[in-house]
């Protein structure tokens, strides 16, 4: 056996095992790289669920209380409508007894009476037709007046009120434009975090084929080696 043989022999043989032990550490650096990657999808996609959550936590609030605004609003909307008889017969007559129930209009109605009966039972009328005349007169009197303020506070009132629920339905609106947002945003973050990882284990799988390829390639020059060796020898 020349040395020749035994030199190449070697030679193919040293060439195979080294494509092989190369080719299994680029697939185990492969598995490792695919292993990171799996990780940091996890990890990402826990990240960004997190911050979704948070943010749509707060969302809510702010929506809940725009919604507390808009329904305190559209609670006291309408008492002008129903002085007005705009809302029918019994919003009405609610409005009227408001109105006559009100502490400022009993007051001024119970004032006005005493000092009316003090004057009759003074100059001795107190049960004429006469007294009953004037009470009626002031009374009536009295309503005119007041309705007239009671009126213009109603629709004061009732324009705060509008403003109130405008003001709430804008913001639960605007609250709604940005919760739409914020899913497309995460939705955003989750397409592209998952981009970066598929081209990532792509690049993976690419390593292990690569591995693959090396110890194949190593096996084949080992047996080409031999194959030489056992060529020479015959």
């Amino acid at each position: 056996m020349s040395l020749g043989l035994l030199a190449g022999l070697a030679g193919g043989l040293a060439s195979g095992i080294g494509g092989i032990f190369a080719g299994n550490e680029t697939k185990k650096a492969a598995k490792r790289n695919d292993a990171l990657l799996t990780g940091f999808e996890t990890k990402g996609t826990g990240y960004i669920d997190a911050a979704h959550a948070g943010a749509k936590g707060y969302l809510d609030q702010a929506g809940g209380l725009y919604k507390g605004i808009a329904d305190l609003g559209k609670s006291n909307m309408g008492y002008y409508k129903d002085a007005l008889g705009l809302n029918g017969p019994e919003g009405n007559a609610a409005t009227m007894e408001r109105f006559q129930a009100g502490p400022g209009y009993q007051f001024a109605m119970d004032q006005g009476l005493n000092a009316l009966e003090r004057r009759a039972g003074a100059q001795g009328r107190l049960q004429s037709g006469n007294t009953g005349l004037d009470t009626l007169t002031y009374a009536t009197g009295l309503a005119n007046q007041e309705w007239g303020g009671y009126l213009d506070r109603l629709q004061g009132y009732d324009t705060q009120n509008t403003n109130l629920y405008t003001m709430g339905t804008q913001g639960q609106a605007g609250n709604f434009g940005s919760l739409a947002d914020l899913e497309m945003g995460v939705g955003d973050r989750r397409l592209n975090l998952a981009s970066e990882v598929v081209n990532g284990k792509m690049g993976a799988n690419n390593q292990k084929a690569t591995g693959a390829q090396q110890q194949i390639g190593g096996i084949a020059g080992g047996i080409a080696g031999l194959g030489g060796f056992l060529s020479g020898y015959r």
